[in-house]
């Protein structure tokens, strides 16, 4: 146990304090500082120092690149199986639903047994434990957690869990770049750059988004910017990129239809419809916790059992409508082709989605918010671009826009990190037109969350570890 030293060129945030101890090993024994001499020898020094850094955060990429492309194809296999069963299961109506929830339960109980015996980092997004390590020093588990992320993470997420593949890539992207350091014997804080790096191309392959991936990485987890950390983000995020480029193509994520452009009066619209999307993200957010919450307190029920019960659930569910489980990517797209059921359906699909993200997040099992919350969004932006295109078609000529709109507000309002959010979604879809409708919606979004309480749910989910860990003992 020691206390947490301050750094110069730590990436501390600004108005955080570090937490009062981290694990022994994981920080430099003393602060660095910079040479005395401010002459030629250590400006040559200090550009070789940086040709290496973006040497090897582009290596980074490309190999992080290649991990969550083979994250993505095997995960589309598996989807492809489970598919496959399900329709193998309705030939027996009597007893084939037994096959598909026995599968769904034994997979999400063996991902929550790897990761409960042997990475705990793995639990969950990965992104607060990546934030930890790279604002405080706390360790990310090396290899092992990027198996278990890996394999733990394919078994949840394909039997069916409202789960997302950006929190796993990130985290293996980080775990890379954390690998890479240390087998380099780059400096602490050079080895915290590389996680970044490592944390944005994951996210950039996750999906084909290299400037959300490094937005996101600027604005929620270092909260600052630095020359040396924008090397390995832009580099490690164009490396990986041209790796999902290469295998899988150069299409947008979502295909989008033309959309109207919206401005004077309409603008108004956005900014009341993001400050309800401020106060659902706040919601979600507190459900997101209540369900941990309630995993943690059955202490008597044991947790592959705990996961196995949330894997049957939801496979049960699934076998009776397919399209209404999984991370919701293929349902946004859905949604933005307008193949939308009527309106009374589709608010009890926004309430069951809503519902579903929290209870599949408290199986433990690795598994990322994003997917899932931009659903959550998409629908709500169908929802009330259905409505106000109906009440007033003058000001919503175009509902479609809402879906859009929607997703890109619901993670502002949940994550708080509006830009990178609304580039995301730019990225996803290959809408441009939406900025201006996008601000406003998430400049009420903003003020919605923050008027409806709570923390922003990666600091919220970083602080209870660090809570759980301080009173288990591990720190």
């Amino acid at each position: 146990m020691k206390k947490l030293p301050q750094r110069d060129g730590c990436p501390y945030d600004a108005g955080v304090s570090p937490p009062e101890t981290v694990r022994e090993g994981n920080l430099p024994t003393a602060p660095s500082a910079p040479a005395a001499d401010g002459g030629p020898h250590r400006a040559g020094s200090e550009r070789e120092g940086l040709l290496g850094l973006a040497m090897a955060s582009l290596a980074m990429g490309l190999v992080t690149g290649l991990v969550c492309v083979s994250f993505r194809l095997a995960l589309d296999r598996a989807e492809t199986a489970r598919r496959s069963l399900l329709l193998w299961s309705h030939l027996f109506p009597a007893w084939g639903w037994v096959v598909p929830v026995a599968a769904a339960a034994l997979a999400t109980a063996a991902a929550r047994a790897a990761v409960q015996r042997l990475a705990p980092a793995a639990a969950g997004s990965g992104i607060p434990q990546v934030e930890s390590a790279v604002r405080y020093g706390t360790g990310l588990g090396g290899v092992r957690v990027l198996v278990v992320t890996f394999l733990g993470g394919l078994a949840a997420i394909r039997a069916g869990l409202a789960l997302g593949r950006e929190g796993p890539s990130v985290s293996m992207g980080a775990n890379l770049g954390g690998n890479l350091a240390r087998r380099l014997g780059l400096s602490p804080d050079d080895g915290r750059v590389l996680i970044s790096g490592g944390a944005a191309a994951g996210l950039a392959a996750a999906f084909g988004a290299p400037l959300g991936g490094a937005v996101f990485v600027l604005e929620e987890v270092l909260q600052r910017f630095h020359g040396r950390t924008a090397i390995a983000v832009l580099g490690a995020t164009g490396a990986a990129t041209a790796v999902v480029q290469f295998m899988l193509g150069n299409q947008p994520l979502l295909t989008a239809p033309p959309v109207v452009q919206y401005g004077g009066l309409g603008l108004l619209v956005f900014l009341g419809f993001g400050l309800l999307m401020g106060g659902l993200g706040a919601l979600y957010n507190r459900l997101v916790l209540l369900a941990v919450q309630l995993d943690e307190r059955l202490t008597r029920v044991p947790p592959e059992a705990r996961a196995a019960t949330i894997g049957a659930a939801v496979a049960l569910i699934a076998w009776l409508n397919p399209r209404i489980v999984g991370s919701g990517e293929a349902a946004v797209q859905q949604l933005l082709i307008g193949a939308t059921p009527p309106l009374g359906l589709l608010v009890v699909y926004c309430l069951f989605r809503f519902l579903l993200g929290p209870l599949s997040y408290a199986s433990r099992a690795p598994g990322g918010l994003f997917g899932p919350l931009l659903l959550v969004g998409a629908a709500t932006g169908a929802v009330t671009g259905r409505v106000l295109h109906a009440t007033v078609p003058v000001l919503v000529p175009d509902p479609t826009v809402f879906v859009i709109v929607g997703a890109a507000t619901f993670f502002t309002a949940t994550v708080r990190a509006p830009v990178t959010g609304l580039v995301l979604l730019v990225e996803m879809t290959g809408v441009r037109s939406l900025l201006v409708p996008m601000l406003a919606a998430a400049c009420g979004a903003f003020v919605g969350a923050s008027l409806g309480g709570g923390r922003p749910i990666y600091d919220a989910l970083r602080e209870r570890a660090a809570a759980e860990d301080t009173r288990s003992g591990t720190t």
